[in-house]
């Protein structure tokens, strides 16, 4: 089915971008694909490999060792009273602040200044936000839901409090839906987890062959020397 990765990818000039994953469930191994378009640019490949061939111009750090001059005036005014004018230099290494309010010029660091006028830094804040994973990564395993045919999560971490956030794109008996994982998984619990898809009580019905039996004439491999097998039989189910 494939996702939208654009707003996950968050790469400027890119208008398109589609990924598709694929999860092998004999090694564990998992698998992403993408098509995307950049500055006009059609591109396909592994998605790992199309973040690397192009990291340094699609996630260039653009700060300045030299700094740049900037005002702060709109962002600040009203938080400071009386605030008559504010610019702020900044650098890779450094940040300050000066301003003047009430016809007294004071002066900072950013942090000191935001703390001092009790200025939220929520403006800031995402770029706090660090993407574990850029294509994100397959959660049908992990989710475990009975008629999920599809789940793809992307999990962010900030770096200034902490906190994660995970947004995932599921479906499940057909239907497609998204959102906050936690939310996902809080608003449809009953029908996800409910107490008859429990293993519990389900393990009182396995029933184990202990002696085991040879299977090397049933396997038929060439090359094998020794094969035993040991069945286990669910009596409530009939499944073995």
């Amino acid at each position: 089915m494939g996702a939208d990765c654009m707003e996950e990818a968050d790469v400027e000039g890119m208008t398109y971008c589609w990924a598709y994953s694929e999860y092998n469930e004999c090694t564990g191994e998992e698998s992403c694909y993408a098509y995307v378009t950049v500055d006009g640019v059609d591109m396909e490949g592994d998605c790992d490999e199309l973040e690397q061939e192009h990291d340094d111009d699609w996630y260039y750090d653009d700060c300045s060792d030299e700094g740049y001059d900037y005002d702060c005036f709109d962002m600040v005014v009203d938080y400071v009273e009386n605030l008559e004018s504010c610019s702020y230099f900044e650098s890779c290494t450094e940040c300050w602040v000066t301003a003047i309010a009430d016809g007294e010029e004071v002066s900072g660091t950013c942090d000191e200044m935001s703390f001092m006028y009790d200025i939220p830094s929520d403006y800031d804040d995402e770029e706090c936000w660090v993407m574990d994973d850029v294509m994100g990564e397959d959660c049908v395993e992990e989710a475990d839901v009975e008629g999920m045919t599809y789940c793809w999560a992307y999990t962010e971490y900030n770096e200034c409090t902490g906190e994660e956030s995970c947004y995932a794109y599921v479906t499940v008996d057909g239907v497609d839906m998204e959102g906050d994982c936690d939310e996902l998984a809080g608003e449809h619990d009953d029908e996800w987890y409910s107490d008859e898809s429990t293993t519990g009580d389900d393990e009182d019905c396995w029933e184990s062959d202990m002696e085991g039996e040879d299977c090397m004439e049933e396997a038929d491999v060439e090359g094998m020397t020794y094969c035993w097998a040991y069945v286990d039989y669910n009596s409530c189910t009939g499944e073995e």
